[in-house]
């Protein structure tokens, strides 16, 4: 409740086929980000210490390693969590496993990345559903930066097998209509953790489904 208290309008804009929209589209990328929600962090270790922007101010004071995937989106990187962080009143720069270690943490992450950041897209993933942009433009602001105009086709194939991602690409298949009739995903199918940089930086470090194609996910690459 903390988590949808912090964000009012999320589910809770426009039509109740928008509202119910939007909860599935955000559902269904926590269910293929976190493997069925099984997941609280990343699994391949070997990505942990490629989360560190060296280039921000602020730097990594948790260590290099620290910013790895968590969450239903897979939160990642040391410019989210202090973003986040910011906004959430918690200090998520120095003490990144809160997010792992307190599940009202780890949804507030998502949703505020959700509703508040366009990362390499043009628009937040929220914005993208009650707008009526679609499923699509949701991916392109968790994922853009390796699903999206090319990259990693076997993702976001529609009718693919059982790990890909629906919704017919990044353009989506029409105003905010989640595909494969199944609202909640078939593990679907950005982050979002991606999960882009705050102010439409891209990130490109969010849990990265491959869909049929190995390894899997996790931020980069890994199978469970």
């Amino acid at each position: 409740m903390d988590a949808l208290d912090a964000y009012p309008g999320f589910a809770n804009t426009g039509t109740p086929q928008t509202r119910a929209r939007e909860a599935a589209a955000f559902l269904t990328h926590a269910d293929f980000e976190s493997v069925g929600l099984r997941y609280v962090k990343e699994i391949n270790e070997a990505n942990y210490g490629r989360k560190c922007d060296d280039t921000e101010p602020y730097g990594c004071p948790a260590g290099r390693e620290a910013y790895y995937g968590r969450g239903p989106i897979m939160f990642s990187w040391n410019f989210n969590y202090k973003a986040a962080g910011d906004a959430l009143g918690l200090d998520l720069l120095n003490d990144p496993w809160l997010v792992e270690r307190d599940p009202s943490v780890a949804w507030q992450t998502a949703l505020w990345y959700w509703n508040t950041q366009n990362g390499p897209g043009v628009m937040t993933s929220h914005e993208a559903m009650v707008g009526g942009a679609g499923f699509g433009q949701t991916i392109r602001s968790l994922n853009g930066a390796l699903e999206c105009d090319g990259g990693n086709p076997e993702s976001v194939a529609t009718g693919g097998g059982p790990r890909h991602r629906p919704g017919g690409g990044c353009r989506g298949p029409g105003p905010g209509v989640v595909p494969s009739g199944n609202p909640s995903g078939t593990p679907r199918g950005r982050v979002p953790g991606r999960v882009g940089r705050p102010g439409g930086r891209i990130r490109g470090g969010r849990f990265r489904a491959a869909g049929l194609s190995a390894p899997r996910g996790c931020g980069s690459g890994c199978r469970p």
